[in-house]
């Protein structure tokens, strides 16, 4: 049988990049970026540069107790400059949260959840 880690690594398309080889790190956060190419919106007068999708998914919290939990993190990187704003600031858009007692009941909620399966196959 396949372990929890590989199932999900390999269930994320191709466009998202791992930051190191997750499988092998046991109790550790994993992390993986979708490099795109920026574009930009206007938003209620508003500029918005979309950049860089990311997922991260955490090392078990509160590890041993019967409180522990898996979460996982999806974002897109955004600069703002608001309107009649001369600088911009870096938000975290369209952010997605997922919670689960384990990694398989997390993979489930992932694949469950329409917001992340639409964040990971759009390009």
């Amino acid at each position: 049988m396949r372990h929890i880690k590989e199932i999900i690594t390999d269930s994320i398309p191709n466009h998202f990049m791992w930051n190191e080889n997750p499988v092998s790190l046991d109790n550790k956060t994993m992390f993986c970026t979708a490099k795109q190419e920026s574009w930009e919106k206007r938003v209620d007068k508003n500029l918005c540069l979309f950049g860089n999708k990311h997922i991260f998914i955490s090392s078990p919290k509160y590890h041993g107790t019967d409180k522990s939990f898996y979460y996982l993190k999806a974002y897109q990187n955004v600069l703002m400059r608001r309107y009649r704003h001369r600088s911009f600031e870096e938000l975290e858009g369209s952010k997605i949260i997922i919670t689960a007692k384990t990694l398989d009941e997390l993979y489930i909620k992932m694949y469950s959840d329409p917001d992340f399966v639409k964040f990971i196959i759009e390009k």
